[in-house]
């Protein structure tokens, strides 16, 4: 006997697959406003695999964030209850957290990966200097006499189905001069449907980094 899961209204009417008339497009200001089943399992995931989703983030960004860093984007995305937008799914769990959590966040003191685009797009900006800190990584700060209001953004969350089949979802990822008013930095983000998936499947448990996981660990008690 094949076993189907329980019916969720919620998850269906915010699917990308849902017939037309009933899917919802990413909206902001749409928020749900009870904590069900699914909330919780997606909170709990983001809690249990948290190491691994940081992971994904400095990977598709080519930084690296430090422990202060992570501490703060995880309260802010918890403070705010971001865990409560309805387009939040398994799979795009690691790019919703950067996509709420990063937003407003100092790029100032953060390691970026050396001959990226985005480090030799920053290395070349006023007031910036980098700090070989370690292997490959780079750590930003301002030149002597400098001030750097730099901040990471993330807007447009958007998706479409292909062709009835494919899933393409993404976001835009800034990082903005807040004393100019200027964005130094731009890159559209696709999301991937099977990266974080294939890592939670996967059994490595010896790469887990154990100081992520006590930052979730401590910062996120059991949402009820």
């Amino acid at each position: 006997m094949v076993l189907l899961p329980e019916w969720n209204q919620r998850k269906y009417q915010y699917c990308p697959f849902a017939v037309r008339n009933i899917r919802r497009a990413p909206n902001e200001d749409e928020w749900l406003t009870e904590i069900d089943e699914g909330v919780i399992e997606l909170y709990n995931l983001l809690k249990e695999q948290f190491d691994r989703i940081v992971y994904i983030i400095e990977k598709e960004l080519n930084f690296r964030g430090s422990n202060a860093f992570w501490v703060k984007v995880l309260n802010q995305y918890l403070i705010n209850k971001d865990y409560l937008y309805p387009w939040l799914t398994e799979v795009n769990l690691p790019y919703i957290f950067a996509y709420f959590g990063m937003t407003h966040q100092k790029v100032y003191k953060q390691k970026f990966l050396i001959g990226s685009d985005i480090y030799n797009t920053l290395s070349s900006y006023q007031g910036v200097e980098f700090i070989i800190s370690e292997n490959r990584y780079a750590q930003l700060v301002n030149q002597k006499g400098s001030f750097l209001n730099l901040f990471f953004r993330f807007i447009k969350h958007t998706y479409k189905v292909s062709n009835g089949e494919a899933i393409i979802e993404s976001m835009m990822f800034y990082i903005d001069d807040r004393t100019t008013g200027k964005t130094i930095y731009e890159k559209q983000i696709e999301f991937s449907e099977t990266f974080f998936m294939n890592m939670i499947n996967k059994d490595n448990s010896n790469k887990r980094q154990q100081r992520l996981m006590n930052i979730a660990d401590k910062n996120m008690p059991a949402l009820k």
